[in-house]
């Protein structure tokens, strides 16, 4: 039996079971289907071992273990246990009505039709590790099925139990179904009586449903009250059979005591895990932003990057400044003149003036050589003023002199490097826009021109991998809206697995525009990067069948 999703309830989740079928799977098919090893093989083995054992004491034994195991599911919210262990229980009631009269017998006497049965229920008890990692759909653990049980050919008694298995929704009526061979009909000859009580109260006659069919709808009074938000709530459910046949001479009777566990479920279904993936965006390094300037006095100097955050959060390419600076100073490429002693920048007044004697030439001849002399001494240059002086020039009562142009051609015009760093520096660093801008001031007074070059380093918000967030779980009542927040990017995908408590998960992926998934119900935008998604998860009983 699988899932169909019924149109009746497009927006939820809905569990729906088809009309009974007798080629159905039952439980135990379900289960041995897992199991890691030779099935038969065990069950036979196993049936050596308690030969000596009497039959009565291996039946109790088993419903000891039923109950354990229906108690067990219960506190675990396993619906396949309890149902297994109520399965069980049939098969235990069916023999001890059928085959009375070996109860004394030991195991190994057994009946050729009452060592299948006997092989049947130990097989439960085979499977019940495997029934705690057996998966199966909800719809297959609400009905139990006995078709499979080589009972003998004149067998009466119950071949389906359904509806059994509650919500707890708290609704008025369910209904109880029992099904075998003619339950549901009038034969010529024969009388079947039905009785069922549920937790001491008696249900009264069952309403027949030809051909084999016989349902109780179970009192309100009775289910009030009875459910656990995480357990399984378990209701003890009668039944008598008594079967009587016209005879010749006397009639003949049947009876079979069953007792069987109503099952309502959790009103937690299950959980909704989210696990999100997407791309994975971080603060990586970037180029540095760089700004010179050539300067010998005060000098302020603002670095912005091209893409700074602003107000609100990054984006990817978004940028800004890590806090690390550094100040370098460098020499600058300056005109000069070389000579033989010195080198003189053409910004210093030698070369903007020219060189100028000083002292004032008197009216002794002498006084050239002097001025020649001095000239050689400062700058290693030959020059003779008595031949170029006169006319204006190094005349009695003025001062020798040379133009610039004059020295320039006495010596070497070159270009030179130049720096005075020494006597500048860094101070006052300041941040704003998010770390989008940085200010700071380079500080002193030089005698030439210095290179300083304030450097600072940046990181970029970007794409830096694909990576997964822990997954977030969300525990799903029945019948309420589950509002699911996820948060991304372009990008961004989410897989919601519903886990059920009783029953297979079912997962889906979200992305940016595609909300899908088995309890899906409806999603709207939250913010700029929200998406609100809203799952419920509704038990359809009136599929169960």
């Amino acid at each position: 039996m699988k899932v169909r999703f019924c149109a009746a309830l497009a927006a939820a989740f809905t569990l729906c079971v088809p009309a009974y079928n007798a080629e159905a799977e039952s439980l135990l098919e379900l289960v041995a289907g897992n199991y890691p090893g030779k099935l038969a093989d065990e069950v036979t083995a196993d049936m050596n071992r308690m030969a000596e054992e009497r039959i009565d004491q291996m039946l109790a034994g088993m419903e000891n273990w039923s109950d354990d195991v229906i108690r067990k599911g219960s506190s675990e919210s396993n619906l396949l246990l309890v149902q297994g262990g109520n399965e069980a229980r049939m098969i235990i009631g069916a023999i001890r009505s059928q085959f009375g009269e070996e109860m004394t017998k030991q195991v190994k006497q057994a009946s050729n039709e009452l060592r299948p049965l006997l092989e049947e229920i130990q097989k439960w008890r085979a499977l019940q590790a495997t029934m705690l990692t057996t998966l199966v759909e909800l719809e297959d653990s609400v009905a139990m099925d006995l078709e499979r049980v080589p009972f003998s050919p004149n067998y009466f008694g119950i071949r389906r139990v359904s509806g059994t298995v509650l919500p707890p929704d708290g609704a008025s009526t369910h209904r109880v179904k029992i099904v075998g061979p003619n339950f549901g009909s009038v034969i010529a000859g024969q009388e079947i009586t039905i009785k069922g009580t549920i937790d001491g109260v008696d249900l009264g006659p069952p309403t027949q449903i030809p051909p084999h069919t016989v349902a109780w709808d179970l009192p309100s009074a009775v289910l009030k009250g009875k459910k656990d938000d995480d357990q399984i709530v378990t209701i003890p459910l009668a039944v008598s059979l008594t079967k009587v046949v016209d005879g010749w001479f006397y009639d003949s009777k049947e009876e079979i005591q069953q007792e069987l566990k109503v099952v309502v479920l959790p009103e937690v279904v299950g959980t909704l895990r989210v696990r999100t993936e997407g791309p994975e965006y971080k603060w990586v390094p970037g180029d540095p932003v760089t700004k010179s300037s050539t300067i010998s006095n005060d000098k302020e100097f603002v670095l912005q990057v091209l893409k700074p955050i602003g107000a609100g959060e990054p984006i990817e390419g978004s940028q800004r400044f890590t806090g690390e600076v550094s100040a370098t100073c460098g020499t600058v490429k300056r005109a000069a003149v070389k000579f033989p002693k010195k080198v003189v920048l053409e910004s210093e007044p030698l070369m903007q003036k020219g060189w100028i004697w000083h002292r004032w030439k008197g009216n002794d001849p002498v006084d050239w050589d002097y001025a020649n002399r001095d000239v050689y001494d400062e700058l290693g240059i030959t020059v003779s003023f008595h031949s170029i002086g006169g006319g204006g020039r190094c005349d009695t009562g003025e001062r020798c002199f040379l133009t610039p142009a004059e020295l320039r051609s006495l010596g070497e015009v070159i270009t030179t490097d130049v720096s005075d760093c020494q006597r500048m520096a860094k101070e006052g660093d300041t941040w704003s826009n998010d770390r989008g801008q940085f200010t700071t001031w380079i500080r002193g007074a030089a005698l030439t021109d210095s290179l300083w070059t304030v450097t600072a380093k940046t990181e970029v918000y970007k794409e830096a991998g694909i990576a997964a967030v822990e997954p977030v779980d969300y525990d799903v009542k029945a019948g309420e809206k589950i509002p699911i927040d996820i948060i991304g990017f372009e990008g961004t995908v989410s897989e919601v697995e519903f886990i059920p408590r009783n029953g297979k998960p079912k997962s889906s992926l979200i992305g940016k525009s595609i909300p899908q998934g088995p309890i899906f119900d409806v999603s709207t935008t939250v913010g700029n990067h929200t998406m609100r998604y809203f799952y419920t998860f509704e038990y359809d009983t009136n599929q169960w069948e």
